[in-house]
């Protein structure tokens, strides 16, 4: 049963353009990544960079067109239209939004003042 549930979502076109644009991206900049030292050698740090800067914008681009004229609104992404999520749905994903919000809160640097306040007695150069 759930391998053909798993053989549903590959066949489907919606599943194969949200998994396929961000499987695209991570490959590139897996390949790119390992392959940095040799890629500058043959095509110097400009060349590189330029590379590594278009793959990853065609990979971006096939998620953004995946998405906006595949992806959005089409099963199993979304809810029929006028039916409203189960209670454990619901559940499940203010757990998942209220843990995510709660990683990214950590990640932010600290907030620091950018002075230094220094206490001590009355300077005796003033009067």
């Amino acid at each position: 049963m759930a391998a053909a549930g798993a053989a549903a979502a590959t066949t489907n076109a919606a599943m194969r353009w949200a998994a396929g644009g961000w499987s695209l991206f991570i490959a590139e900049n897996l390949i790119l990544s390992e392959n940095r030292t040799w890629l500058i050698q043959q095509l110097g740090d400009e060349g590189y960079h330029g590379l590594y800067g278009t793959l990853s914008t065609v990979a971006m681009g096939s998620v953004a067109y995946g998405y906006r004229y595949k992806v959005r609104g089409a099963g199993p992404f979304a809810f029929a239209p006028g039916t409203r999520p189960s209670p454990p749905a619901l559940a499940a994903s203010f757990v998942l939004q209220a843990l995510a919000l709660g990683m990214a809160s950590q990640s932010a640097p600290k907030l620091q003042i950018p002075v230094e306040l220094v206490s001590g007695g009355r300077d005796d150069n003033c009067s």
